[in-house]
């Protein structure tokens, strides 16, 4: 009777400034059948943010969705706050 668990990406969202958020839940099996599952675990990516500890399915979607302009923008939005903020 193995027990063992997996980590699934269970819902991928682009916003329209290209960030990507992915919520993740571990399941945990027994003898092949689901009999846990966390809490969801979101992470949320700006564009331009390093994605190598995500998976290949999410660093794909990052680097379509990410063209260079989108990164751009992102840090220039990103640096407008930090100067209206006072930082």
């Amino acid at each position: 009777m193995p027990v063992y668990t997996e980590e699934i990406e269970e819902h991928i969202a682009i916003a329209p400034n290209g960030n990507v958020t992915v919520d993740t839940f571990t399941i945990t099996f027994k003898d092949g059948v689901p009999i846990g599952k966390s809490p969801p675990h979101a992470v949320s990516l700006n564009p331009g943010a390093a994605t190598d500890t995500q998976s290949d399915n999410i660093k794909a979607i990052t680097a379509a969705v990410w063209t260079p302009e989108v990164i751009a923008k992102s840090k220039e939005v990103e640096a407008a706050n930090i100067a209206k903020e006072g930082g």
